[in-house]
């Protein structure tokens, strides 16, 4: 009876250990969860700070202002030739819509949803904006400057005596032209500045979660402790009983004790 009761015994803390341990295994795998989470929130937190934005810059009065269509077509090259909007068809072979025409939109300008080119000859192409990773709601601005930034949308000017480079466009009338492309970066009209204006929800939003992440991990620390000094005792206790049935087993059928 003594040896069935401390078998029973045996397998129930046999059970209660193997459960202990599968706890464990499930607070470990929640902590690495919280771990790249934390890791997630630490970089978007840092593309939320470091993350840049293009503004039409005004030589005059050393002011910035949002992107626009209207805006890039009233500036001047430092030659003072205007500027105007080309956009690239998906095949990237050439250009359409940039002759100065004034049948050229632009994605995010009401319920607009591409960059439309048009010619009457080729139809038109479109540059939507999940091409340039943007969501349907995305601005004027925002998609100007991911499309600048992609190189699906370009700068263009009338060449002149100094232009070294030409590239072929059709205007919204199927008439060839030829532009000069202006790289970005270069324009004095336009500025590359880091965009602050989202830094400080950023910033709350980061404190916030690392503040709930590390509660949690705290808590999760605790219950696995608890649990840690549980199996100690239970495989003590195992141990013991196992003792106790390996000397009752002995005693009992062991022959010539």
């Amino acid at each position: 009876m003594g040896i069935s009761s401390n078998q029973a015994r045996f397998l129930a803390l046999t059970s209660r250990q193997v459960d202990l341990e599968n706890r464990v295994q499930q607070i470990c795998q929640r902590r690495l969860r919280l771990s790249s989470e934390l890791e997630k929130v630490a970089t978007d937190y840092n593309n939320s700070i470091g993350n840049r934005k293009l503004y039409a810059f005004n030589t005059n009065n050393s002011g910035i202002s949002d992107l626009s269509i209207g805006g890039i077509k009233s500036m001047k090259d430092n030659n003072g030739l205007p500027l105007n909007l080309v956009g690239q068809f998906p095949s990237g072979t050439s250009w359409i819509g940039a002759s100065y025409s004034s049948d050229v939109t632009f994605l995010g300008v009401g319920n607009a949803s591409a960059f439309r080119c048009y010619n009457d000859v080729a139809g038109y192409e479109d540059i939507t904006k999940a091409s340039l990773g943007l969501p349907n709601t995305a601005t004027e601005a925002e998609c100007l400057d991911a499309g600048l930034r992609a190189g699906l949308v370009a700068i263009a000017k009338t060449p002149d005596q100094y232009t070294q480079s030409k590239t072929f466009t059709v205007d919204d009338d199927g008439n060839t032209d030829y532009v000069e492309l202006q790289d970005w970066r270069t324009l004095p009209v336009i500025a590359d500045e880091l965009y602050k204006g989202d830094d400080v929800d950023a910033e709350n939003k980061y404190d916030r979660t690392v503040a709930q992440v590390n509660s949690q991990d705290k808590k999760l620390q605790l219950e696995q402790s608890s649990i840690e000094v549980e199996y100690k005792a239970v495989t003590s206790e195992k141990e013991a009983v196992k003792k106790i049935l390996d000397t009752n087993a002995a005693s009992s059928f062991k022959y010539f004790s």
